[in-house]
């Protein structure tokens, strides 16, 4: 055979030499006994068959690649013989068989780069015989536990060419193109991910880009695939993921479009609805979140769940209240036991009263009471506040009679909570706000009582009257200030302080009795015993906004009380509290002890200074009174 590989008995030769390596093969006991020789003078032995059964694993874990092995001795002489024949005859008959014989054996012990050279010269010299078809199977399989997507593809494109679908039909090999085409696309998009991790933006971007580029090939030529929905699903995944948000745009609406039928054109709409929302698109989103809503139950009702609360969201926020309303309902009655479900309840409540139907939000926050009642205890004092704020803003003739009612049931419940639901922020500052409105009511009679200075028995009746009404007002706000809900207690500071201070401009404000015009010694003793009255009340109100200030610092609570606080500080004291360019009150300045002992004793001398220049000012001015009489005389 080597003298002479075309001469008559060369082939034969050939031939003979893998039937002796079988033999040698069989006494070293790698396989049974072959008996090729057993009749002498026999030419019609055959090698034994190739096994051509081809299975495939259930799941990605079983397509590893085969640890490699080292391959005994005995075996390797068969390999060269069947390699020898193959190469000297690749278009005989017998070439499929060896061949397959040969993968086999390289396969089973893990060197796969041999196999598939052997699998590959039958798919080259022998693309319609029967192994062929087998042949390309074990190349899928070997190829696929490689990784080595680009030669499962080219190995199903040749047999799709060569209609050769004798054990992989059209449809199972167009199956193998998409999910090597879908493969490797994801292995660059991984790896492209991998790259901007380690801070390789460009090159990582340039992998992710060619898997798009992949995905979209395999569309275009197998667009009725039943694999093309999620194809293109990926392909609008990976876009969206390089940020190109517009074009995955695109994808996602060619999908809903193109296969509107498939589970991934489902879950489009709500990433539709999340791209256009983070465009600040709101109608759109929207209107692609209550698409994705109206499906039937599918798998992850997690989807139709955020959907529904999404496109709520952004009714409420475009102030489309009858549709956030609707949509509100149907996530309510979609999903009773849901954890967000109370808070959508009372969503439809605030949608009602944005519309003014006022009666209608309080049907819903009663509807809310009675199913939650037991359930959410602590809860109860909120929806209370609630209600009485209905009233207030309906503004009926009996809106304060009813909201009354509902603060004192607000203040009456969380007095019967445990002290751990007493402690909830959020409870805290509806029992805050509710005793504070109340308070609030007080504090419109007291403001518009009128004090009346003649004649003198009708002052004494009213002054008290209206002191009465202080004191009830303010024993209110305090309550307000024991609860230490600080964006309250802010308010109740500075409502105690102008309490104090209204009180204080009555008395200021009230004409003289007429009868003192006449005598200037007696109007000077009523207006100093005026004074002696207000300086106590003055005392007071700069004491309680003080308070508010020292709150908002404390506390970080800045909101239109600390604010007023302020105004009214630079007003009652404005030496002491001066104003800076941020209109915001100094608070830092140091406070001399000029109204209370609880003030700091004048550490700067402040105080001092200022009296000693007053006199100073004051012995100049009557030095200089002095002189000019003298002058004069």
């Amino acid at each position: 055979m080597k003298r002479d590989p075309k001469g008559k008995y060369s082939k034969e030769s050939a031939y003979k030499v893998i039937l002796c390596a079988e033999e040698k093969m069989a006494v070293a006991g790698l396989i049974p006994a072959p008996e090729h020789f057993k009749e002498v003078g026999k030419t019609s032995t055959k090698a034994q068959a190739a096994n051509v059964e081809y299975t495939k694993g259930e799941t990605d874990e079983e397509f590893k690649p085969l640890p490699k092995k080292e391959i005994n001795s005995t075996e390797l002489d068969f390999l060269a013989a069947c390699k020898n024949y193959t190469d000297t005859y690749p278009t005989d008959g017998e070439v499929p068989a060896i061949s397959f014989r040969a993968a086999e054996l390289y396969i089973r012990a893990g060197h796969y780069e041999e196999g598939i050279s052997r699998l590959e010269v039958i798919m080259t010299h022998h693309a319609k015989h029967k192994f062929a078809s087998y042949a390309a199977a074990t190349l899928f399989d070997a190829n696929y536990r490689l990784r080595r997507w680009d030669q499962m593809e080219r190995w199903g494109r040749y047999m799709l060419d060569k209609k050769n679908f004798a054990v992989l039909n059209r449809k199972q090999l167009e199956d193998i193109i998409a999910v090597s085409i879908n493969n490797y696309a994801t292995e660059l998009s991984e790896k492209g991910t991998k790259l901007k991790k380690e801070g390789k933006n460009a090159e990582g971007q340039k992998l992710q880009d060619d898997a798009v580029a992949q995905m979209m090939r395999f569309l275009n030529e197998f667009p009725k695939h039943e694999k093309a929905p999620i194809v293109l699903a990926n392909a609008a995944l990976l876009t969206e993921r390089a940020e190109r948000t517009t074009e995955a745009v695109a994808l996602y609406e060619r999908l809903i479009t193109k296969y509107k039928k498939s589970p991934q054109a489902t879950e489009a709409h709500f990433v539709l609805g999340a791209l256009y929302e983070s465009q600040t698109k709101f109608e759109e989103a929207a209107t692609y979140f209550e698409k994705m809503a109206a499906f039937p139950d599918i798998d992850d009702m997690s989807k139709i769940k955020d959907s529904l609360y999404n496109a709520g969201a952004i009714r409420m926020a475009l102030q489309q209240y009858k549709r956030a309303i609707k949509i509100f309902d149907t996530y309510v009655k979609k999903f009773p036991k849901d954890d967000a479900t109370p808070n959508l309840i009372l969503q439809t409540a605030a949608a009602n009263e944005k519309m003014k139907k006022w009666g209608d939000a309080r049907k819903v926050y009663k509807r809310y009471m009675k199913r939650y009642a037991k359930e959410k205890a602590s809860g109860m004092v909120e929806l209370h506040l609630m209600m009485a704020e209905n009233f207030q803003k309906e503004g009926s003739r009996k809106a304060r009679k009813l909201a009354s009612d509902e603060l004192a049931m607000a203040t009456k419940l969380y007095a019967k909570l445990s002290d751990k639901d007493k402690a909830d922020k959020r409870v805290k500052y509806a029992a805050s706000r509710a005793r504070f409105l109340e308070a609030e009511y007080i504090y419109e009679d007291f403001k518009a009582y009128e004090v009346i200075p003649f004649p003198q028995s009708k002052l004494v009746k009213t002054l008290q009257g209206k002191a009465e009404l202080q004191q009830k007002a303010e024993k209110m706000y305090l309550e307000v200030l024991g609860l230490k809900s600080y964006q309250v207690s802010a308010g109740a500071f500075y409502r105690i302080a102008d309490l104090y201070n209204t009180f204080a401009k009555s008395l200021t404000g009230l004409k003289p009795p007429a009868e003192l015009e006449d005598n200037p010694d007696l109007l000077d003793m009523y207006l100093i015993f005026i004074e002696e009255k207000v300086l106590p009340l003055e005392e007071k109100a700069v004491e309680s906004a003080r308070g508010a200030l020292k709150l908002a610092h404390e506390n970080r609570i800045y909101n239109e009380w600390s604010k007023r606080s302020a105004e009214l500080l630079s007003k009652l004291s404005p030496e002491l509290f001066p104003i800076l360019n941020d209109e915001v009150v100094n608070t830092e300045w140091e406070v001399p002890a000029t109204f209370s002992m609880t003030y700091i004793k004048d550490p700067a001398g402040k105080l001092d200074m200022m009296i000693r220049e007053a006199e100073a000012a004051e012995k100049d001015k009557k030095d200089k009174a002095d002189a000019e009489k003298a002058d004069a005389e």
